[in-house]
């Protein structure tokens, strides 16, 4: 559960902490990046992992 007072980490875990899609290719389907695209949510969300 988490608290709703935590917006920034709402908003995060939500929909602005993601990885970046790399290609796209038929054999192995879609590739992301090894670490997550760095914004305002970045560090909230991995303290919160």
């Amino acid at each position: 559960m988490i608290d709703p007072k935590c917006a920034m980490l709402i908003d995060g875990l939500g929909h602005s902490y993601v990885y970046r899609k790399l290609r796209a290719t038929t054999i192995t389907g879609l590739n992301y990046a090894n670490e997550p695209m760095k914004g305002p949510t970045n560090h909230v969300c991995e303290a919160f992992q």
